[in-house]
């Protein structure tokens, strides 16, 4: 019962403590806050009927348009059904000492915007080889 006086009278002291002094002049002057201007975001054509990310990058990667990745030919890609420009890479290498397969996948996020791609979870982009 004492513990419930003291945090009433503690709480009636906080609220209280606002109330008595006047009001003060901080020497805020209201502004008019101006609109920017809104930036159009542009995205880079590609050929129609082809995903974006097919081509060659700057870190040597290469998606082909037939679903195949890099030259190893146990590589491949496909897009997330589940997000748009979103893509896997599956990697599905034979191992050599006791047949079992060693799939590993990746997924690579393509953004429109800067026609450029980055490895889900890494901040790193990377941009389209140009010519």
């Amino acid at each position: 019962m004492r513990y419930l006086t003291v945090i009433l009278f503690l709480a009636a002291a906080l609220v209280t403590t606002g109330c008595v002094s006047g009001p003060q002049d901080v020497g805020i002057v209201p502004s008019r806050a101006t609109p920017l201007p809104a930036t159009e975001i542009t995205t880079i054509p590609t050929p129609s009927g082809q995903d974006p990310i097919v081509g060659t990058w700057q870190n040597g990667m290469v998606f082909y348009a037939n679903g195949t990745f890099g030259n190893d030919g146990t590589t491949s890609w496909r897009a997330n059904r589940d997000e748009k420009n979103a893509y896997f890479i599956i990697s599905d290498k034979p191992s050599k000492l006791d047949r079992a397969r060693n799939v590993t996948s990746t997924e690579w996020v393509y953004i429109p915007a800067s026609d450029c791609i980055h490895k889900r979870g890494s901040p790193v982009l990377v941009y389209r080889n140009k010519g």
